[in-house]
């Protein structure tokens, strides 16, 4: 009974949300596929053409494997970038984490260009901490270089994504911000 009351919950929560995917760069694709397959390459020719014994040749192969698995997760974990719009927040599942920004703590939503920026903290240039010119410290998660969405909360936070359809992810945001201003008068 319990099973069937919590599927219903989760399909009446899902009905009210909207998601939106994101649409990754073929740039960004081809940037991480191209770094695993060098990086592959660099292992072998170092293993191979150094004077090195089985097993420092073994922890090389190793550390070059390790190092592509990152890079894939971080490329898989980005291809499955997420915004989803429920009643009352955002949520943003991305390359870095996932970050919930609720609809009254959003002071202006707008598109905007992507600009290039110093990266505070992150461990790719999907997503992270950054510091943007004109913008100042904003957290980033994005999949391309051209679907800017600015988000600027109430305690001066910016958060920068790239949903498929930015207009329409601002129009519906717009709505569920201006629907609850009047539900307050």
């Amino acid at each position: 009974m319990k099973t069937r009351k919590k599927e219903d919950e989760n399909k009446t929560r899902k009905e009210n949300e909207v998601e939106f995917e994101t649409k990754m760069s073929r740039g960004i694709s081809w940037f991480y596929i191209t770094t695993m397959i060098l990086l592959g390459v660099l292992g072998v020719i170092i293993t191979i053409f150094t004077p090195l014994n089985t097993i420092e040749k073994i922890l090389l192969i190793g550390l070059f494997a390790c190092i592509d698995l990152v890079l894939y997760y971080m490329l898989a974990r980005a291809k499955r970038t997420l915004y989803t719009l429920n009643q009352h927040e955002i949520k943003i599942y991305g390359a870095m984490g996932t970050k919930t920004i609720s609809y009254d703590q959003i002071e202006s939503i707008k598109e905007s260009a992507i600009p290039c920026g110093l990266r505070l903290y992150g461990s790719s240039f999907l997503g992270g901490w950054y510091y943007l010119p004109g913008i100042g410290r904003t957290w980033v998660s994005m999949t391309n270089f051209k679907d800017g969405v600015l988000i600027t909360a109430q305690d001066n936070r910016k958060y920068l994504i790239t949903p498929k359809e930015p207009r329409r992810f601002i129009e519906i945001i717009e709505n569920k911000i201006s629907g609850m201003s009047s539900m307050e008068v």
